[in-house]
């Protein structure tokens, strides 16, 4: 009974969603059908207000067409994979929404990378062509011939380049006047590419996620079912258009439902409240920092003038949940959990604190149901190795209630269960675990560590593996090592996040090996600076007399981890990176000090 109205509401809002899902899939509705669907529906209804100008539905459906029109002209094929390099605009949907016309995915790049990360996300996915604005050429320039050299890619710049003249590249927008604006005869299926996300993993380079148009129709119906969200809602678009945050969720509620959106290039804490005010929203998303950053500006009258009534999103912290609830008055928080690439995927739509969804409770009182109607569960993970325990037949282990462990999602052909992917087969195949419940099954490893309680509520706890989350994005600890290593010339590096009280996520920390202290840790830092986005650079920097590998020759992350930036634990000299100074300098008991007790600027 405590648990029935919760279970109700969710079977009934589910039942919705896949009504609406199967409506569309046996209609074999694309993306571009959908969104000419809502162009029908009214298409002088205001899709996009950017700071330029506002945009209709028939807008943005006449200007698409011209868009795709000019790369059919320019031999751009059903199949064919191009990378958009743009910064956050409402042209980022524009485009991939012109190229989806004509059957051609589109990878979408994180505008902050450079160079060797920047050419890797080019590159991983099998581009024909590079879109990028005038504001990224500089950054395309410096690895056009490392492009070239491993394939044969058309450029394309999105817009006037005085800087550049001589770069090889089309002004796409000086030849959009003469092009037509009908739509374009491909119809395309439910199972082509859409997108390419890129996602951080738990090593390595990012991975093209495939986001399929089935994939971004199912995402967009659950948030819009479960939330639930209204047609008469208006949404602040804020967040990066590289992630699926913001990328899918937050834009398949106009490209599909026909929601009015408000774009913002990018988070602001000072003119946040404003922003909603001004465009009338009364719907945005969050991630965990932008709550805190947000709370944290000096209050001020427009903090509850606003009319939003709904926030969604992840990483909100249960300690700040109730105080941002309360200062801004907003009536609903709907925390929910989610992988760019997977399918484990859940929302609290109740809005109790810290959770990010929970276990229905028949699920939890027979297994058996609940592979039918469920596709999460929750498997004991061994702390040192990181993978899962298994039982004498050789089968995972369920955890218990309140007892942690990594979160799992069965694979088969259900659209809420199905798992497409990296463009790397071999990525891929490390995110599934076989065997798992029953002999021949397969699962989807989340890599996060959650737990339930007596409810079934669920509370996200930590990642395993090697990435870790700051500032909202995740951090490939084998990236930036990659990058130390390369200019750093040291033996051996270790990277991972560290807890720094009241602060979401975790902040980098990077040991190396240095037994004569002879790295210049600020020359380190201008290397660093060119090839990593700025969340990716590590807060702390520890010069290591020795870092003793284990029998397997694995460093010893587990001890580093523990032992963070507490100096008083060793002896190793530690800097910091000061962010009034911009330069990294010694880290001490004062520091120390003022850090803990939220003095310092991170």
């Amino acid at each position: 009974m405590k648990t029935s109205r919760r279970d109700l509401t969710a079977g009934w809002r589910f039942l919705g969603s896949n009504i609406a899902l199967r409506s569309i899939m046996w209609r074999r509705k694309t993306v571009p059908m959908l969104f000419r669907d809502r162009v029908k529906q009214h298409p002088h209804k205001t899709m996009f207000v950017t700071p330029e100008r506002e945009w209709t539905f028939q807008d943005v459906e006449d200007y698409t067409s011209k868009i795709a029109n000019y790369f059919l002209q320019r031999d751009l094929r059903a199949g064919d994979n191009v990378a958009l390099v743009m910064e956050n605009r409402a042209d980022v949907v524009f485009v991939w929404l012109a190229l989806s016309k004509i059957g051609v995915a589109t990878a979408v790049v994180n505008y902050n990378l450079r160079q060797s990360p920047l050419l890797h996300c080019i590159s991983v996915v099998n581009t024909k062509a590079i879109i990028f604005t005038p504001q990224m050429a500089p950054h395309i320039m410096e690895i056009t011939a490392s492009i070239k050299d491993k394939r044969e890619a058309r450029f394309f710049i999105y817009g006037e380049s005085e800087m550049y003249p001589q770069f090889p590249g089309e002004n796409i927008l000086a030849n959009l006047d003469s092009m037509p604006s009908e739509l374009p005869s491909y119809r395309g299926s439910l199972d082509d590419n859409l997108l390419y996300i890129f996602t951080s993993g738990t090593t390595g380079m990012p991975k093209a996620a495939v986001i399929k148009h089935l994939r971004y129709i199912f995402c967009g119906i659950m948030i819009h079912h479960m939330m639930p969200l209204k047609s008469s809602d208006r949404m602040y678009h804020y967040l990066p258009l590289y992630h699926i945050a913001g990328g899918v969720l937050g834009t398949s509620q106009s490209v599909l439902f026909g929601l009015s959106g408000a774009m913002a290039p990018k988070f602001s804490a000072s003119t946040f409240w404003e922003d909603c005010i001004k465009y009338q929203c009364t719907v945005t998303q969050y991630i965990g920092e932008i709550c805190r950053y947000l709370y944290n500006q000096a209050p001020k009258v427009t903090d509850n003038q606003h009319s939003i009534r709904l926030m969604f999103g992840n990483g909100l912290r249960p300690q700040l949940w109730m105080d941002f609830k309360n200062r801004f008055r907003i009536e609903n928080l709907r925390e929910l959990y989610g992988s760019t690439e997977g399918n484990a995927n859940i929302i609290n739509i109740d809005g109790t604190v810290g959770s990010v969804g929970f276990v229905p409770t028949i699920c939890r009182v027979s297994p058996f149901l609940a592979s039918f109607i469920y596709n999460l569960n929750i498997i004991k993970i061994d702390p040192e190795s990181g993978t899962p325990e298994r039982n004498k037949r050789g089968l995972c282990v369920r955890v218990r209630p309140n007892e942690p462990g990594e979160l799992v999602a069965s694979i088969d052909k259900k659209p809420q269960c199905r798992f497409d992917g990296y463009t790397d087969s071999s990525a891929t195949t490390r995110k599934i675990y076989r065997n798992v419940f029953r002999k021949g099954d397969e699962c989807f490893a989340s890599g996060d560590i959650l737990v339930f309680n007596n409810d079934g509520y669920l509370f996200f706890k930590d990642r395993t593996g090697d990435t870790f989350r700051w500032k909202g994005e995740n951090v490939s600890t084998t990236e930036v090592e990659d990058v130390i290593s390369k200019y750093a010339d040291l033996s051996d590096s270790v990277v991972y996040g560290v807890e720094i009280p009241g602060l979401e996520g975790k902040a980098g920390m990077a040991a190396l090996l240095d037994p004569a202290q002879v790295v210049d840790v600020n020359k380190l830092l201008e290397c660093l600076r060119k090839e990593l986005p700025a969340y990716a650079v590590p807060l702390f920097i520890r010069i290591a007399e020795k870092l003793e590998a284990t029998g397997t020759f694995k460093l010893p992350k587990m001890k580093l981890m523990r032992e963070g930036f507490d100096i008083k634990s060793f002896e190793d000299p530690v800097y910091f990176l000061d962010q009034s100074e911009g330069v990294y300098v010694r880290f001490d008991q004062n520091l120390l000090e003022k850090l803990v007790n939220k003095e310092l600027r991170v």
